[in-house]
């Protein structure tokens, strides 16, 4: 009787696809039978399957089990007679598992090396967000918050280390006299909102979530205040000042759009107020 496939060799949310780099280990394998006992046509096309399982598959270190897919993979295009001619050689060492997919052993066990790896710079980069908010959380508010939690906080507790209460008093005080908070008639409207108070709080968001230092003058604060007075709210716009920077903070290209320019621009604004989706209902 024939026993069973075994098991994939690696789980099958392993994915590489985007990596630009696949360790070879020189000694392990070109000192094996598989490199020596190969034709030269072999190995250039084993070495070609084994960097797009790595890089190009999921679950990464697997390969579809299909010879049309396989031969254009080692570099044969459709001329899949050709590939068949090197096959055996090109694929010693992969083995068929019960998921219908190849796997190599040495190949997955580089994909977990990566993949572990990457698990760990993940879990670095949510440590460092955490590290951020806290920033504005209390330490007694931080315990037991879960991840859930983390990313639907409430309005007051986005809003930062700010005395609110005396800000809240002193707006009404000049409401009663008349007098606008920032001296400008056309940034607090007659409803008694204070938008470019508001509007600095958010910049001020900004620069403690990107370690920038842009300043409360009007071409900062211009489109965060037009954002403002189309509905959005603070806490929104510091949600996604939040999610961009965690995307981008850190990118080589994408670190210098963490500026109000782009961020509150009218356009993309909404297409990365859409990435965070509707609000948690406190």
């Amino acid at each position: 009787m024939t026993g069973q496939p075994p098991a994939p060799l690696v789980p099958a949310e392993v994915d590489l696809r985007g990596y630009e780099f696949m360790p070879l280990y020189g000694d392990r394998l070109f000192k094996s039978e598989t490199w020596i006992g190969a034709s030269p046509a072999a190995k250039e096309a084993m070495l070609k399957l084994w960097w797009h399982g790595y890089a190009k598959e999921v679950p990464a270190g697997s390969l579809p089990n299909d010879d049309t897919f396989l031969a254009d993979y080692a570099g044969y295009g459709v001329a899949v007679r050709l590939w068949l001619k090197v096959k055996a050689q090109a694929l010693r060492g992969w083995v068929l598992c019960g998921d219908g997919r190849l796997y190599h052993p040495f190949v997955t066990e580089l994909a977990m090396e990566a993949w572990e790896f990457k698990k760990a710079q993940r879990d670095r980069t949510e440590a460092a967000r955490k590290a951020r908010l806290s920033q504005s959380l209390s330490q007694d508010q931080l315990h037991g918050l879960s991840q859930g939690q983390l990313h639907s906080l409430s309005h007051s507790q986005l809003q930062g280390p700010q005395d609110r209460t005396g800000q809240d008093r002193d707006r009404t005080e000049n409401l009663k006299t008349g007098k606008a908070l920032s001296g400008n008639p056309d940034v607090t409207p007659p409803n008694g909102r204070d938008y470019r108070a508001e509007s600095r709080e958010v910049l001020d968001y900004l620069n403690r979530a990107t370690g920038r230092a842009y300043r409360s003058v009007d071409s900062n604060l211009k489109l965060i205040t037009a954002r403002l007075k189309s509905g959005v709210t603070a806490v929104r716009m510091k949600e996604v000042v939040l999610h961009k920077s965690d995307q981008w903070k850190g990118d080589q290209k994408m670190d210098e759009f963490l500026r109000p320019a782009t961020l509150f621009n009218a356009t993309k604004f909404e297409q990365y107020l859409g990435e965070i989706g509707e609000p948690t209902a406190d």
